[in-house]
């Protein structure tokens, strides 16, 4: 979980997810941003995306909301059917409000772009998850995102 500051009303939030590398095989790193704060709201590292991940995502981002606020995705078909079983509303967005999003993956993946976007030899996928969750909470404090 990242950053155990409590829940707060949210008018929306922007999910998405990238590729990392954990000693060469391919994982997903999910993220939520608050599109509005850009306050970084919670990261989950799975080896496969798909409708199971994507609820087990959305139940830690929830525990950073006191609401269903807006949520804001691209158009990766894991989203739909989760976000509608958690009645929350939701939008498809190229740009705008989920550029937050995207740039907190810049910015893990311009840190992590010296072993090629690869955690190196020895590494997991746990203790990358342990890398990232600080990672962004150090963006966040620092408003990295802006």
């Amino acid at each position: 979980m990242l950053l155990p500051r409590g829940r707060r009303r949210r008018r929306a939030i922007a999910l998405d997810e990238t590729v990392i590398k954990v000693v060469g095989a391919k994982n997903w790193l999910w993220s939520a941003v608050d599109a509005y704060s850009e306050e970084p709201l919670a990261t989950y590292l799975s080896p496969q995306r798909s409708f199971v991940h994507t609820t087990l995502f959305l139940d830690r981002v929830l525990e950073r909301c006191l609401n269903k606020p807006m949520v804001y995705t691209d158009r990766g078909p894991w989203y739909p059917w989760a976000l509608d079983l958690y009645g929350l509303r939701h939008r498809v967005e190229a740009f705008g409000r989920r550029n937050t999003v995207e740039r907190l993956f810049n910015a893990v993946k311009a840190r992590t772009k010296i072993f090629y976007n690869n955690f190196p030899f020895h590494s997991t996928l746990e203790s990358a998850a342990r890398w990232i969750d600080p990672f962004t909470a150090l963006l966040s404090i620092g408003r990295g995102l802006s």
